[in-house]
């Protein structure tokens, strides 16, 4: 809903509507896993054992920038998508860090050390005009000796559904990119009103782009604001090429749903550039059809109107 439709709404159910970056920042003082106070966790890991963590961030506008220690985490999996579904893509890849933006997910392998050790989010800049994210303990890793029963630790791994035997569309080379576009991520310098392509969403907007289905695409994402911008696309999974200019190398590439797009850089004599970020959108699966979403997920500014339809054909 745009800004308007949104403050009267709010009005009509009798709540009170602060200034979005207050509601974010109120919304955010706070920390949980699985319910339970960021800080007071415990996850039981014996030494030598090997646990794999699924991490989704269900926060409204902080970014997780995940460690623990100087320790390696096993990154196997990221939006859903192991690493190893990407053509040429590795098993697990080794990080010390592992940032995961607001509903993006991640799934890696920890080891017991057979000490203490914390999983922390370090702070996180978010841009001039950002939110704040800083930094927080989450939980400790303590040597429970490989107590039972299990289902009493935390967190669980649940087992994966059955693969269907259908097409891996994510396995497949990439062909060239049929289309090019431009996405503008804009808003007014006071956090009021968010626009892509010059447009606040309205759910009666027609489709902002029509797309062919089993094609790709490429999207430059441009930021023209002083705050970073969680993009992210309904339905699809993206590959992400560069960032500002720097592309990914082959061997960190992999499927996505969110990519956090950087704020814009301000330059001598008053000029700036946009922050950018390049995409490969992948609409070869048949069974993506229709008309859905392509919006920032920090939640002030999606209902603040940096929302659009897309629709697949």
């Amino acid at each position: 809903m745009t800004p308007a439709q949104r403050a009267a709404f709010l009005k009509r159910a009798g709540v009170a509507s602060p200034l979005p970056k207050q509601s974010a920042e109120l919304e955010e003082t706070a920390l949980t896993i699985n319910g339970l106070a960021a800080g007071s966790v415990q996850i039981g890991i014996a030494r030598g054992e090997r646990q794999l963590l699924r991490v989704l961030n269900a926060t409204g506008s902080r970014n997780l920038d995940l460690s623990i220690g100087n320790q390696d985490l096993e990154l196997v999996a990221q939006d859903g998508v192991p690493l190893a579904d990407f053509p040429g893509g590795p098993q697990a890849r080794k990080v010390r860090h592992i940032v995961i933006p607001p509903a993006g997910r991640a799934e890696f392998v920890v080891t017991g050390t057979g000490v203490p050790a914390v999983l922390r989010t370090s702070a996180y800049d978010t841009g001039p005009q950002g939110d704040k994210n800083p930094q927080a303990n989450l939980a400790t890793l303590v040597d429970d000796g490989g107590a039972k029963p299990r289902d009493r630790r935390l967190p669980q791994r649940d087992a994966h559904a059955p693969k269907a035997p259908d097409v891996d569309y994510y396995r497949l080379a990439l062909p060239a990119p049929s289309v090019e576009r431009i996405v503008r991520l804009q808003e007014k310098a006071d956090g009021t009103d968010f626009r892509i392509n010059g447009a606040s969403y309205d759910p009666s907007d027609k489709p902002m782009f029509v797309a062919k289905a089993g094609t790709i695409e490429r999207w430059t994402l441009l930021n023209t604001t002083d705050e970073i911008h969680d993009f992210h696309v309904h339905q699809v999974h993206f590959v992400v090429e560069s960032i500002d200019g720097v592309q990914v190398p082959a061997a960190e590439r992999h499927w996505s749903d969110e990519v956090n797009v950087p704020y814009q850089h301000h330059h001598a004599a008053g000029a700036s550039t946009p922050g950018t970020a390049v995409i490969l959108v992948d609409l070869r699966d048949p069974v993506i059809r229709g008309t859905f979403l392509f919006h920032c997920h920090i939640l002030d500014h999606e209902d603040g109107g940096m929302m659009a339809k897309m629709k697949v054909i």
